[in-house]
C-alpha cells in the first residue's frame, strides 16, 4: 500500500528475523494511506483556498530500551521539505526517524516512523500559496523487541501527529459548486509471543468541514466502509470506529486500534479497513468553510521476563497507551 522505503525494508528485515529463530518476540506495525482532491486537481474558479495560520503540527518520537549490559545504539532521522513541481512531486513533508538496541546476539528492540505528506498545487496557477488542489498522505510506524538469545526485558515506542487546515472563501457574488473526492486504507497488526508484557497500535485520521451560513455539504459514499478484522486469540483485541456525515458536523473521521497481551502463547490482533467518499460543497457567493484535518499514529510494545526487574519504559509511554486505550473505548468489536 505503501511506498517502499528504507524504514519499511528494515521493518521486514526485523520480522524476518523474529519469526525465524526468537522464541519470545513483540512486534506492533501499522501503515495508513489517505488523500483527498479537490475539483479534480483545479482549483475552483472564484474560489480562494489557504492554509490556516497557525495551523500546522508536526510531532514525532521514537524510543527503544533493553536490560542488558554492552549494547549499542543506533539512532537515525531525515526531515525532506520537497516540491510540488518536480517531476514526480516530492512530498511537502517526509520525515523519518529510527531507534534501535542491539546486544548482538539476536536480542534487539527497535522503533521508528516513516511519514510522507504530500501537497500538489493547482499546475495552472503555478507556486501560489492559494491554490492546493491535492494532498496524499503516508504513514510507517513500527515497535519490536526480539529475545532471541538470553532472556531480556525491553521497551520501543514510536509515535506521530500531524493537523493541518485550509481556508475556502468564494471571492464572488456568484453561487460556486465542487467535489472534494477521498479515500484511506489502514492496516495494523499486534503481535506478541512471551510469557508478560504486550504489544499495541492505533491510528487515526479526520477530514471535517467547518461551516456557517451560505455553505452546504453533502456526503456520497464512493464504495463501502470494508473491514478485516483477526482476534480470534482470547488475548487479543482489535477496535474501530469510522464516521461520515453531511450533518450538523460533516466530514470524515477513522479510528482504529489493534492489542495483543502476552500469555505464554503467540497472540496476534490485526484490523484492515478501506473506503472512499466524495463531499459535494456548495458555496454562496461570499460564504466560507474551513477543511480541518488530521492525523495521528501509536505504537508500542513491551517483553517482561518473569523474575527479572523490569526494564524502566520511556517517559511518554503511560500518555501514550492511554491514547490507545481511548481508541479501544471507541467500540470493542463482539467476537
Amino acid at each position: 500500500m505503501l511506498r517502499s522505503v528504507c524504514l519499511a525494508s528494515s521493518a521486514l528485515a526485523l520480522s524476518a528475523v523474529m519469526a525465524q529463530a526468537a522464541p519470545v518476540t513483540a512486534i506492533s506495525e501499522l501503515s495508513m494511506s489517505h488523500s483527498f482532491i479537490i475539483n479534480s486537481g483545479s482549483r475552483p474558479t472564484g474560489i480562494e483556498i489557504e492554509t490556516a495560520p497557525d495551523s500546522l503540527t508536526l510531532e514525532g518520537q521514537a524510543e527503544s530500551q533493553v536490560d542488558g549490559a554492552g549494547f549499542t545504539t543506533t539512532e537515525s532521522s531525515d526531515v525532506q521539505v520537497g516540491n510540488s513541481f518536480s517531476d514526480p512531486p516530492l512530498p511537502f513533508e517526509a520525515q523519518r526517524s529510527q531507534t534501535q538496541v542491539n546486544l548482538g546476539n539476536g536480542d534487539v528492540a527497535t522503533a521508528g516512523y516513516d511519514v510522507s505528506i504530500l501537497v500538489v498545487n493547482d499546475p495552472d496557477l503555478g507556486n501560489s500559496a492559494n491554490a492546493p488542489t491535492r494532498r496524499e498522505i503516508e504513514q510507517f510506524g513500527i515497535a519490536a523487541v526480539s529475545n532471541a538469545a538470553d532472556p531480556i526485558n525491553g521497551s520501543a515506542i514510536s509515535d506521530f501527529n500531524n493537523t493541518r487546515d485550509y481556508r475556502f472563501t468564494n471571492i464572488t457574488n456568484d453561487t460556486i459548486s465542487f467535489n472534494i473526492v477521498g479515500q484511506f486504507e489502514a492496516e495494523m497488526r499486534a503481535e506478541h509471543q512471551g510469557p508478560e508484557g504486550f504489544a499495541r497500535t492505533s491510528g487515526s485520521f479526520e477530514v471535517l468541514f467547518e461551516t456557517g451560513p451560505g455553505v452546504d455539504i453533502t456526503y456520497f459514499p464512493v464504495a463501502p466502509y470494508l473491514i478485516t478484522v483477526d482476534e480470534d486469540d482470547p488475548n487479543a483485541s482489535v477496535a474501530e470506529m469510522f464516521f461520515a456525515d453531511d450533518g450538523a458536523v460533516a466530514g470524515v473521521t477513522f479510528s482504529g486500534g489493534a492489542s495483543a497481551i502476552a500469555d505464554g502463547t503467540e497472540v496476534v490482533a490485526s484490523l484492515s479497513a478501506q473506503s472512499r467518499y466524495v463531499f459535494g460543497v456548495t458555496l454562496e457567493g461570499g460564504a466560507s468553510m474551513m477543511l480541518e484535518t488530521a492525523f495521528s499514529q501509536v505504537n508500542a510494545v513491551q517483553v517482561a521476563i518473569p523474575d527479572i526487574p523490569p526494564v524502566p519504559l520511556p517517559a511518554s509511554l503511560p500518555l501514550l497507551l492511554a491514547g490507545v486505550g481511548g481508541v479501544a473505548a471507541l467500540r470493542r468489536r463482539s467476537r
